[in-house]
């Protein structure tokens, strides 16, 4: 028979790599989640629906107000998930872009409204449905369910849809992960942010 396999850890830290020719720096937050509950977390966080406008999310006002890009991502394997946001930004504001974030996350994500939820899963339902619509979602889901992964479907919306606020303050309340590109001295520590 196989071996049992451990679930996997995944631990809060964070990782720089020094860049100092762009102007642009980039930051990572992520987050640990349930696999289930990954693509409903990242439609939390905020959707990238808007067809025209900058949308709605406060996430997406902050960036907007500020001037800088924040891009929601979520990955789920078979035992685990990852939820987050990318920032980019001239690397002479990402200190304050990434603290807008953080404060955006623990604010609004991490305790999210009834209109929140609904409009997270309602976003979420979307996502699945424009993907699993093409070749290409169809071919990506088989995919990473070939490799042991974690497929978003409607079904896995429907279930994280009624513990979601619960889920979002705990995923959101966690260490995240941060990842940085760009000056050290532009980009701030992870311990710095709150979490």
């Amino acid at each position: 028979s196989a071996p049992a396999l451990e679930a996997a850890q995944f631990v809060g830290g964070m990782q720089q790599v020094y860049e100092s020719a762009s102007p642009v720096a980039h930051y990572a937050l992520a987050f640990p989640c349930a696999p289930g509950a990954a693509p409903v977390l990242a439609a939390l966080l905020g959707s990238r629906r808007a067809k025209w406008g900058v949308g709605s999310s406060p996430l997406a006002q902050a960036a907007s107000r500020l001037g800088f890009s924040a891009e929601t991502f979520s990955f789920s394997y078979s035992d685990a998930g990852v939820v987050g946001v990318l920032v980019s930004a001239q690397a002479t504001h990402m200190r304050e872009a990434v603290k807008q974030v953080a404060e955006c996350v623990q604010k609004y994500v991490a305790r999210p409204d009834a209109s929140s939820v609904q409009r997270a899963v309602a976003a979420a339902r979307v996502d699945v449905a424009d993907l699993m619509a093409t070749h290409e979602g169809a071919a990506r889901a088989l995919g990473q369910l070939a490799l042991g992964q974690s497929a978003a479907t409607l079904e896995s919306v429907e279930a994280a849809q009624g513990s979601l606020s619960a889920t979002a303050q705990k995923v959101f309340s966690s260490k995240p992960v941060a990842v940085s590109i760009g000056l050290p001295q532009s980009t701030p520590y992870v311990d710095t942010l709150g979490f």
